[in-house]
C-alpha cells in the first residue's frame, strides 16, 4: 500500500491548446471592442476636447450645436451630425 498519496498530472498537449484558444479568444474580444470604439469617424480625444470647450453651455440644444461646430472642422458636419445623432453625448 502507497503511503504518499499523489495526483495525477495534468497532460501538456491539453493545457496548450487551453491556453492557445485563450488566448486567441481574448485577441478576438479586445480586437473587437477596439473596433467598436473606432467605428464613429472620431477620434475619442477629438470628442473629449468639443465636450470639454462646450461644458459651459447651460442648454443642452446649445452644448449640441456646440459641439457640433467644434467637431465639424475641417471634416463637415455630416460625420458630426451622425455622431450626435446615435452617441450617448446628449446625455452629458
Amino acid at each position: 500500500m502507497n503511503a504518499k498519496p499523489t495526483l495525477a498530472r495534468p497532460h501538456f498537449l491539453p493545457c496548450l491548446i487551453a491556453a492557445l484558444l485563450s488566448a486567441v479568444i481574448s485577441a478576438g474580444l479586445l480586437g473587437a471592442v477596439s473596433g467598436l470604439f473606432r467605428s464613429d469617424g472620431f477620434p475619442f480625444g477629438s470628442v473629449l476636447a468639443a465636450e470639454r470647450t462646450c461644458r459651459d453651455n447651460a442648454f443642452m440644444s446649445e452644448r449640441e450645436e456646440c459641439v457640433n461646430r467644434e467637431l465639424a472642422g475641417p471634416r463637415g458636419g455630416v460625420l458630426a451630425q451622425r455622431l450626435l445623432g446615435r452617441s450617448s453625448l446628449r446625455s452629458l
